[in-house]
This record gives C-alpha cells, structure tokens and sequence, in this order.
C-alpha cells in the first residue's frame, strides 16, 4: 500500500501545535473524514473540549466502532487488526502497554 505526506497545513490552517508537520498515511486515511477532523483537533488544541471515557467498555466500543481516540492529548490513535496504534509523523506505531493507558484520565472521546 502507497502512502504519502498529508501536510499539516493541507487539512488546517488554525494549528496552535505544528509539530509535526506532517503524517505519512495511506491514501484511505487522506480521505477518512473522521481521520482529518481529529487531526484538527489534535493540532488547534481543542482536545478540552471532549470527554473522557467514563468506563473501559466505553473505551473499547469506540475503538470497536472505527473512531480515532486521542491519547494524553498528543497522539491520534486507532484499534486497527485488533491493536491499538499511534500516530507519529512517520506512521502508525504500536501502543506500548505502560501504566499510561489504564487511566481513563489519559483519553479523549472525539
């Protein structure tokens, strides 16, 4: 699968967070509108405004039902093929299982 750089600047021009500049994604993610709104999010710091989930099962269903999550206020991330991935500028990487992800104080809910 092709991926190229979806700019920063591309998808927003409001981001009070610029690093980074951008992601390398596959084409199926350029075109993921719930993908580029959580981009947005993530990067013109709006992350207060969305809840934390208030159980794991809440957790998981959104993860289940295909939403982008954001972890500690700085990582989109996503369940793909059963695990729970980051995104970094230069793709998904793995979430690492540190005590980090068992507080519920550490999501947000988009």
């Amino acid at each position: 699968m092709k991926k190229s750089r979806l700019y920063l600047y591309d998808i927003t021009q409001n981001a009070l967070v610029t690093y980074p500049a951008w992601y390398l994604v596959s084409e199926k993610y350029k075109k993921d509108e719930s993908f580029i709104d959580t981009l947005k999010i993530l990067h013109e710091s709006k992350t207060d405004e969305y809840p934390h989930p208030n159980s794991y099962d809440e957790l998981l269903s959104c993860f289940k039902s295909g939403q982008y999550l954001i972890f500690k206020d700085n990582y989109l991330t996503a369940m793909i093929a059963s695990k729970v991935y980051y995104l970094q500028s230069n793709g998904w990487k793995a979430l690492p299982v540190t005590e980090d992800i068992f507080d519920l104080m550490h999501w947000r809910l988009v």
